[in-house]
């Protein structure tokens, strides 16, 4: 095996899924698992790995099952749940995938699992990755589309954990939506950890990078995300002039600023909530355009007629330019690990 096939074959493609609240740790995951050189994953089909970062609720057990299904073989299950794990987990991972394709070894690595045995779940025969196929009905115009029955999330790429959207599409519209609110673990909700919140630069940051590659601008993301490690170690400086350098190139962008017109959250155009997140530091002085004054105004019906109406595109646009403030948790909503 040459030097290239010798490195290919230690790279991993890593797809993680986060729990609710667990927005920092998966970013101190994701730049492990990128600095090591593997590869983030977009989907299970692409992976190698199913790397679950966090406590997740019960109801997450069966789409990360489903999702585990689609990893084809070898693949390797794992899971974090404290920072500083993650370099210990990846390694173990390794080995184990190397094992695995050479035969033998467990399908499992690292961290306290806290799922069935990921060999031990159940096929679904129902559809394609557990899904039940789609149903025929008459458009407006009477020709017969497929109309599909969905949820959005929590296993999907560039996704709030904390929503859930169950969609009805007629074609690639979204002709009806309902939207789940979910909690962080009751662990971390009843002794939040004030360690535990990504800084809200780095947070703004983050959301920036996943909302520039929901629109397709994979260039502009790649930058947002070095420009929130920054922030996340503490180089604010180097944040903020990396913020005014996204913004120059976001104002420049011609077709990212074409592709994103006619988008609004709560009234606000999409293009102007790029601009805000990617304001660094001194956005508290821009209250004129900050998305601050959509912040808990948006229940999750809101969230839901916002999409409706809106080709799967646009939606997933438009899911992608809220902030985890934007929809308060439901009074009195808990969840369990």
């Amino acid at each position: 095996m040459g030097v290239i096939d010798a490195a290919a074959a230690a790279r991993m493609h890593v797809l993680i899924v986060a729990g609710p609240g667990s927005e920092l740790l998966r970013m101190q995951v994701e730049r492990t698992v990128v600095g090591q050189g593997h590869v983030l994953a977009a989907t299970p089909a692409a992976a190698d790995v199913l790397l679950v970062v966090g406590p997740v609720p019960a109801l997450f057990q069966e789409p990360i099952e489903r999702s585990w299904r689609q990893v084809p073989l070898p693949r390797v299950f794992a899971t974090v749940m404290a920072d500083g794990e993650a370099e210990h987990v990846l390694a173990a991972a390794r080995s184990a995938l190397a094992a695995r394709r050479s035969g033998d070894g467990p399908s499992w690595a690292g961290g306290d699992r806290a799922m069935s045995g990921p060999d031990d779940m159940a096929m679904d025969m129902a559809g394609p990755g557990g899904y039940p196929l789609a149903s025929g009905e008459e458009d407006r115009d009477g020709l017969e589309m497929d109309v599909l029955t969905r949820t959005l999330g929590p296993v999907l790429a560039d996704w709030d954990t904390r929503l859930l959207v169950h969609v009805e599409l007629a074609g690639d519209l979204v002709r009806s939506a309902v939207v789940d609110v979910v909690p962080p673990a009751s662990a971390h909700r009843r002794h939040p950890d004030p360690d535990g919140a990504a800084p809200e630069d780095a947070a703004r940051l983050d959301h920036l990078a996943r909302l520039l590659r929901v629109a397709g601008a994979a260039h502009l993301a790649a930058f947002a995300t070095r420009a929130r490690d920054a922030a996340l170690d503490g180089r604010l400086d180097a944040a903020a002039a990396a913020g005014e350098r996204l913004q120059r190139r976001i104002r420049r962008d011609v077709l990212l600023r074409w592709s994103l017109g006619g988008l609004a959250v709560a009234d606000t155009p999409v293009i102007e909530i790029l601009l805000d997140w990617a304001s660094g530091p001194t956005r508290s002085t821009r209250s004129d355009r900050s998305t601050r004054s959509v912040r808990s105004r948006l229940t999750a019906d809101d969230v839901a007629h916002a999409i409706m109406g809106h080709d799967i595109g646009a939606a997933r646009i438009l899911l992608a330019a809220l902030e985890p403030t934007d929809v308060p948790l439901p009074a009195g909503s808990e969840a369990h690990v």
